[in-house]
């Protein structure tokens, strides 16, 4: 099924497009007047892709693959690495600050590995032997030392050394949680099934459970890329989830709205925008066959780009912006490849 969203007028439409093509002319490099650049170029990727985050993605069978820079379209692939890891693993990380250089995978019965070298070698974790898979892995930006990751049944560890020790925290719920934020080395935000919210405010001593509109399954949380360690993050989050929820908030996770979108399917993935000064924030969201972009708090929602099968994985922060689909990857080429002025 098609998402279905809250129609605008024409003016308003163009407008909120006008505007987004400013924004990507500027964060992207698109807006050379010559070659394709700009325009979203498609080649064949391994099948068992499942997720990806910047240059690492993984395997249905848990394999890691990692990105590799091509002279010609679509201009980048996943290699796999040596698949000598010992585990299934299904949740990622990888740095945007430049002061951070481990990668993280996570997954099955308390899989933690991590990769010091871009992904070529990886090593295990040591901490508390737990049964529980995990499912995703942050670090918090201005602090890259300190770091959670959540699971099944509840569970959520604390690293403050990197990721080489963990230690497990209560998170007052036994359900499982699919995804978290960690603005800082005091807040953070967990996500999951049933329209579970945790939020800590003390590092992760205390979890106390936020009341949300919704008892949707919630898969994905985002407040925003960190590109400067030195920058506080901001207030502005979004959760999206099953059934077409979306949530946003303007006080760090304190208190959740519902996007009152009219979107009917279920939603894999948000990532917040980098904002630009004077500007709004924007969300990708990700969905079916589609990657939506979303003026946060408005109604109004436009089709990034549509691709030609359902959207595994997306992402727009690396040096190109791509999207990952069964089997094919799809690679809008940053500036670089663009043979006209940015």
């Amino acid at each position: 099924m098609r998402p279905t969203a809250r129609r605008t007028s024409m003016t308003t439409r163009w407008s909120l497009a006008a505007t987004l093509a400013v924004l990507s002319a500027l964060g992207s490099g698109v807006g050379c007047d010559a070659g394709n650049c700009g325009l979203w170029e498609s080649g064949p990727q391994d099948p068992r892709i499942r997720l990806a985050r910047g240059p690492l993605a993984v395997g249905s069978d848990g394999a890691l693959f990692v990105q590799r820079t091509l002279p010609a379209s679509p201009h980048l692939e996943f290699v796999e690495v040596a698949d000598d890891l010992g585990a299934a693993l299904s949740g990622i990380f990888v740095p945007t600050s430049p002061s951070a250089t481990r990668w993280f995978a996570v997954g099955r019965s308390g899989a933690i590995r991590w990769s010091e070298d871009l992904g070529e070698t990886w090593q295990a974790s040591v901490g508390e032997p737990a049964a529980e898979d995990f499912h995703a892995v942050r670090f918090a930006c201005p602090r890259p030392r300190f770091g959670m990751l959540v699971g099944d049944s509840g569970a959520i560890l604390r690293t403050q050394d990197e990721g080489t020790s963990w230690e497990r925290l209560d998170s007052g719920t036994t359900r499982p949680l699919r995804d978290l934020a960690v603005l800082d080395d005091q807040v953070a935000v967990a996500v999951g099934d049933g329209g579970t919210l945790v939020r800590s405010i003390d590092g992760g001593a205390v979890w106390e459970p936020v009341l949300l509109a919704t008892t949707a399954d919630l898969t994905s949380i985002d407040f925003g890329p960190c590109l400067d360690p030195d920058a506080t993050r901001g207030s502005t989050g979004v959760i999206v989830g099953d059934a077409g929820t979306v949530l946003f908030t303007r006080d760090r996770g304190a208190t959740w709205d519902t996007a009152e979108l009219r979107l009917e399917d279920d939603l894999r993935q948000v990532q917040l925008l980098d904002r630009y000064l004077g500007t709004p924030d924007y969300a990708r969201l990700v969905l079916g066959t589609s990657v939506l972009t979303w003026e946060v708090g408005t109604s109004e929602l436009v089709t990034h780009h549509r691709f030609s099968g359902e959207v595994l994985a997306y992402d727009a922060f690396g040096a190109e912006e791509y999207a990952i689909a069964e089997g094919e990857l799809s690679v809008r080429p940053g500036p670089e490849h663009c043979l006209g002025p940015i």
